[in-house]
């Protein structure tokens, strides 16, 4: 009798438990909103890096490719009232300076990007 007891509550327990994960993933998806689509050019391609934010709402990433030479960019997306503004702030060459960069880019105490 204990087993079937605590077999019947782990079950109703279960099926609760996976109602409130299902609630909170299509309430969390609902948030999200596309704030811009790479081109693939001189914009960059291949967005696959953390984004870094900045006390003014600014986003910065990387993109592994596309920009001035092909081999990947340094970004800025800035809040502009419902729309975004992309700005490359660097384009890899692929000399010494690098290429198609994996890794996101980080803020330092004096605002300098790295």
């Amino acid at each position: 009798m204990k087993n079937k007891l605590f077999s019947s509550w782990f079950s109703k327990a279960g099926v609760v438990f996976a109602l409130v994960v299902m609630i909170a993933n299509v309430s969390w998806a609902a948030g999200y909103r596309r704030v811009y689509s790479f081109t693939g050019g001189l914009d960059g391609r291949d967005p696959a890096t953390h984004l870094t934010f900045d006390s003014a709402g600014n986003v910065y990433g990387t993109t592994a490719a596309g920009g001035d030479f092909d081999f990947g960019t340094v970004f800025k997306l800035t809040p502009a009232g419902d729309t975004w503004v992309q700005t490359v702030i660097y384009s890899f060459s692929g000399g010494n300076d690098g290429l198609d960069p994996h890794g996101g880019v980080v803020i330092g105490p004096a605002g300098s990007l790295y």
